[in-house]
């Protein structure tokens, strides 16, 4: 909690059955896709008629300062555990 309080972020590492070469192999198919492809699974902000709000495909846009693209996806709530819906200081 003092890493994620004070830096902001934390390092999880030993998680079992993870694989980093995996990982990455999924994050480099991701962005091997079309723009055109990449973009159906963006926010109705960016495009619209797409059903998500908030999750998904966030473009690169020239004028951000961020200068990034990621996607972001979280669990549905139906996957949250009781503990996690009730005050999980990490969720």
């Amino acid at each position: 909690m003092d890493q994620l309080s004070s830096v902001g972020f934390c390092l999880v590492t030993n998680v079992k059955g993870h694989s980093e070469e995996e990982l990455l192999e999924a994050i480099k198919a991701f962005h091997e896709l079309s723009l055109e492809t990449k973009l159906k699974m963006s926010p109705r902000h960016f495009v619209k008629g797409n059903e998500s709000r908030y999750r998904g495909y966030f473009p690169f846009l020239q004028d951000d300062t961020s200068h990034k693209e990621f996607y972001d996806m979280t669990r549905p709530i139906s996957d949250i555990s009781e503990w996690e819906q009730n005050g999980c200081p990490l969720y």
